[in-house]
Parts: C-alpha cells; sequence; structure tokens
C-alpha cells in the first residue's frame, strides 16, 4: 500500500486492508472453535498446511507481476537492512502483532477456562475481528478530520483500554 497508493488515499487503503485482516481473523477464529468442537482440535493443525498446498498450486498458474529490477533478492535485503526506518518499521509491526495476535492466542483458551466450549470462545474472540472491522470504517471519515497523529492515539487509547479490561476480568458478559 505505501507503494502503490498515494498519501492521500493511503489511510483509507490501509483500513480496507485491516477490515480484510480482522474478517479473515474472525472467521478463522470462529471456525477453528467449531471445528474443534465438532470433529477434533487435531483438524485445526492439519488444515493449514493442506490450504497451503492448494495456495501454491493455484499460485502457480498467475504471471509474474512486472517490476523493476533491483539487481536481486540480496541486494535488495541488504539495501533494506541499511535503512533505518525498515528497522523501525518491522521493529514496532513485530510489537504490534505480539500485543494483538498474542492477546488472541491466549483469550480463546482464558475463556475455556472459565467454562466455555470451544466454539463459544472462538466466536467471542472472533468479536476482535467483527469490532475491527466496523471501527476501519470510521477511519476514512475521521481521516479527513483529524491528523495522522490523533487517530493514532485514538487507536492506541482504544487498544490499551481494551487491554486493560480483559487484564482485569475475562468474561463473555
Amino acid at each position: 500500500i505505501g507503494d502503490t497508493v498515494a498519501a492521500s488515499h493511503r489511510q483509507s487503503a490501509l483500513s480496507d486492508l485491516m477490515a480484510g485482516i480482522a474478517v479473515g481473523t474472525a472467521l478463522a477464529t470462529a471456525t477453528a472453535g467449531l471445528v474443534g468442537d465438532l470433529l477434533s482440535w487435531r483438524v485445526m493443525f492439519a488444515l493449514p498446511p493442506v490450504i497451503a498446498v492448494l495456495c501454491l498450486l493455484a499460485l502457480r498458474r498467475l504471471p509474474e507481476p512486472a517490476r523493476e529490477s533491483g539487481g536481486g533478492f540480496v541486494a535488495t535485503l541488504n539495501t533494506a537492512l541499511r535503512n533505518r526506518w525498515v528497522w523501525t518499521v518491522v521493529t514496532l509491526a513485530f510489537f504490534e502483532g505480539a500485543a494483538v495476535l498474542g492477546m488472541l492466542t491466549f483469550l480463546a483458551p482464558a475463556l475455556q477456562a472459565q467454562g466455555l466450549d470451544a466454539t463459544a470462545a472462538g466466536l467471542t474472540v472472533a468479536g476482535y475481528g467483527v469490532s475491527t472491522m466496523l471501527c476501519s470504517r470510521l477511519v476514512r471519515p475521521l481521516g479527513q478530520r483529524l491528523p495522522i497523529t490523533a487517530l493514532m492515539l485514538i487507536g492506541g487509547g482504544a487498544m490499551t483500554l481494551g487491554f486493560a479490561l480483559v487484564a482485569v476480568h475475562i468474561s463473555v458478559g
């Protein structure tokens, strides 16, 4: 998105990407809980490699996109590793992923420890994806009225509040 979308439309495109990722996360979490209850939790460890092979086979038929010759993978990697902004973005993405996906990883088992079955726990955690999708729809109108720093503060504040609530009390209700 950073390379292909004009800066004036970038925030909107990023919110669309977030919505798509959130929907995928929600569907995967809900499906995993349901499949775990109906069949076995072991099925959920067998499905990803099967789906990955199917995706690989489908992707082999797609043509390579046109792109500039950058001197190959090693040269591109060396250029990226020398750029401090690449390190900054990767570091921030690491911590964001650890926070969000780490929380999601432990939330469903924590709910199950409270007595919920896998389906209910999966559907509850899927609420993350639904709420992210709904809130991402607010980014476009807010992005036209507020500076990016304000959007970052609002999002970070909401995430902090959500984590604080879960840390204090894990419950569906």
